[in-house]
């Protein structure tokens, strides 16, 4: 018989292959391309197929840094990017890729998703997303940009980042909604007549993407899509709602890591229930 030390480290291995299986998932075109139309200003009256050939190259899991000193690789796709910080064990981006827009300038966008089961980490997660935005901002030093005074590839050169959170246990009071944080300019003082100076100031987005409950679903297809596609149901039934539902075409690719996201939701579930038992709860 298996001891419940061991036990315990078969289900916590169990919970991490399941979080880089979900990753696994949203990183498919065909969810990714869903949650960038629905959470992305440049993407709101664009049709899903053009934001899916937007997305440059397969967006991967990688090894790149968040924090300084590896995060300037030539490969800026994938994420499971680590690094660590004192006291926050390590850190982790879950998903690392870009878009180049169809707006005849080819505009770069580089975008961090994150699946963020725990919601009350001790501390905002709008303030670790604005973090990322940071470093996202500050790694492309080197790459996108110079500081060189006589480099024409200047901070003006600097691409506009996201970081997009996917909030599965978000508190009550804000589920079932999208929240996005960005740079506004705010006139302090200024005389009659004159006007704001048109500077490229938008250059960092956080957005909440906060989970509902519902069985139901959300009136947001992106809600809805997202609570059905991470729900804890069997995946033939996930399937129909959403190709019924939300117009999600499956192809193998997609049913097999499907499957094994919820083959790997539904052990974690069995597992958890035979710790409590076994701790006589």
């Amino acid at each position: 018989m298996k001891t419940s030390t061991a036990n315990e480290i078969e289900l916590a291995n169990s919970e991490i292959r399941y979080d880089m299986q979900v990753k696994r998932v949203l990183s498919l075109k065909v969810f990714l391309s869903r949650i960038l139309k629905g959470t992305m200003k440049e993407f709101a009256d664009t049709d899903l197929a053009t934001v899916e050939a937007s997305i440059e190259g397969n967006p991967e899991l990688g090894c790149i840094p968040v924090m300084p000193g590896g995060a300037n690789g030539e490969r800026i796709i994938g994420c499971g990017q680590e690094d660590g910080i004192p006291g926050e064990g390590r850190i982790t981006y879950d998903i690392r890729t870009y878009v180049v827009l169809p707006d005849g300038q080819r505009t770069k966008i580089i975008i961090n998703i994150e699946a963020q089961r725990n919601n009350h980490p001790g501390y905002d997660l709008v303030t670790r997303g604005i973090f990322y935005c940071a470093r996202l901002l500050s790694a492309q030093l080197g790459t996108e940009f110079s500081n060189s005074g006589n480099d024409s590839t200047n901070y003006d050169n600097l691409k506009k980042v996201y970081s997009i959170w996917i909030c599965l246990d978000a508190p009550s009071a804000s589920r079932n909604s999208i929240i996005s944080y960005s740079l506004k300019p705010e006139s302090v003082f200024k005389e009659a007549g004159t006007r704001l100076p048109d500077h490229r100031h938008d250059l960092l987005t956080v957005v909440m993407v906060n989970l509902s409950t519902e069985e139901k679903g959300s009136e947001n297809n992106l809600v809805g899509m997202l609570t059905e596609l991470l729900s804890d149901k069997d995946a033939q039934e996930k399937e129909m709602t959403l190709q019924s539902r939300y117009g999600i075409l499956m192809n193998e690719e997609v049913e097999r890591e499907m499957s094994s996201m919820c083959n790997l939701s539904s052990y974690i579930v069995d597992k958890g229930i035979a710790k409590g038992m076994e701790k006589g709860m």
